[in-house]
């Protein structure tokens, strides 16, 4: 799991054109111009930008994907994020080929996620994302990158 401001992006160019691409939009303020919903990127990358209102900490799962990269950032707002092994945790069923996920239950950390900041989540780390931030209310508006891994 990688947590970082996204002036630092350029860090991160080795692990990938994928996940650099991803960053690269972030970092150039493209990616807060998406309209919402789900968008196509070519080679496999996909953006999905949406706008929510956080939940409490126990209303979702933990999960995890084993076919793309999370690359996480919020836009406006503020939210937290759980985060924990996969290993340390609890799966509540089958890995969902159809949903790219395993979910699961258990105690993790957590990590802000404000503007300017982004989180990249690996197969091996299992999240908890859009939960409420303590002084924070109202809307989230997000985009999270799904990186393929091939």
């Amino acid at each position: 799991m990688i947590h970082d401001r996204v002036e630092g992006f350029r860090f991160y160019g080795g692990l990938g054109r994928g996940l650099f691409r991803a960053l690269s939009l972030l970092a150039s303020g493209e990616a807060a111009a998406f309209p919402e919903g789900r968008h196509d990127l070519g080679e496999g990358l996909l953006a999905i930008h949406s706008r929510y209102v956080p939940r409490e900490a126990d209303a979702e799962p933990y999960e995890t994907h084993r076919r793309y990269l999370d690359v996480q950032a919020v836009l406006a707002g503020g939210e937290r994020m759980g985060y924990a092994p996969a290993s340390s945790l609890t799966p509540l069923g089958p890995y969902d080929e159809g949903e790219d996920c395993v979910l699961y239950r258990g105690e993790g950390v957590w990590l802000p996620l404000l503007p300017g900041w982004f989180a990249v989540l690996g197969v091996q780390d299992a999240h908890q994302p859009g939960v409420c931030l303590p002084g924070f209310g109202g809307e989230v508006c997000k985009v999270v990158f799904k990186v393929p891994l091939t």
